[in-house]
């Protein structure tokens, strides 16, 4: 699986179609990310041969900058972040890296939504690309460990004035081409049987954790409604 990421208006839908062709993927696009999906529905999505345009870490970044709300625990985006790893996938974030970035990029959203009525202002989206340029400020991020589970796994691609759209620039199909070729051969046997047995495997683990997770949750309320207390 590969999940690109990232905000509005970097290229990612056409990075995802030129991998797609390349590396004989099928393509998945998530909604409007302030959507209600649940952990479970994201599981669903998580497929070994697989191009995702957008997931969890648009869910987190877009949800706290339009809601301010976190609407995506730690544990969640962890539980998310190690599926995707546990089926060979590759992340790749798109966005900008610097603030004479965010100045380009600021130009080009302003360009974009001058005539239009669309869901987000420019504002906001400058907002959310502040976001992914340094994830490492998001308090789910960092508690959910996310970058030590992907590892060099996790694909940071620069967007700019002088960097351009990632799908034109062939390092950058390169280096996710290779990274994702190396990722399944570490993670399949060639055994279709064991890739089977391996996704279901971790899926249980997962779910199972979910559901521990809620139990501890719950502790105090059933406490208090052994001991009389009100709910």
């Amino acid at each position: 699986m590969i999940l690109i990421e990232g905000p509005d208006l970097v290229g990612k839908t056409t990075l995802a179609n030129v991998l797609k062709g390349h590396l004989q993927l099928e393509y998945d696009h998530f909604g409007k990310e302030t959507e209600a999906y649940s952990v479970l529905d994201y599981f669903a999505r998580i497929r070994p041969n697989t191009i995702c345009d957008r997931m969890a870490i648009s869910k987190m970044v877009y949800g706290g900058t339009f809601n301010d709300q976190r609407l995506m625990t730690a544990g969640e985006l962890r539980s998310i972040v190690s599926m995707i790893s546990a089926v060979g996938g590759v992340v790749v974030i798109v966005a900008p890296r610097h603030q004479e970035d965010m100045a380009w990029y600021r130009d080009r959203l302003m360009a974009t939504y001058k005539d239009e009525d669309e869901l987000y202002d420019p504002e906001q989206n400058i907002k959310v690309a502040e976001a992914y340029m340094d994830l490492s400020q998001n308090v789910v991020w960092r508690e959910s460990r996310a970058e030590q589970i992907l590892g060099d796994r996790l694909i940071r691609v620069r967007f700019s004035e002088k960097t351009g759209y990632p799908a034109g620039r062939e390092d950058v199909l390169n280096q996710i081409g290779e990274k994702w070729t190396e990722a399944q051969d570490s993670t399949w046997s060639t055994d279709p049987r064991d890739e089977s047995m391996i996704r279901d495997r971790q899926r249980m683990r997962i779910q199972l954790s979910l559901m521990l997770n809620a139990i501890v949750a719950m502790r105090p309320l059933v406490l208090s409604h052994l001991s009389g207390g009100d709910l």
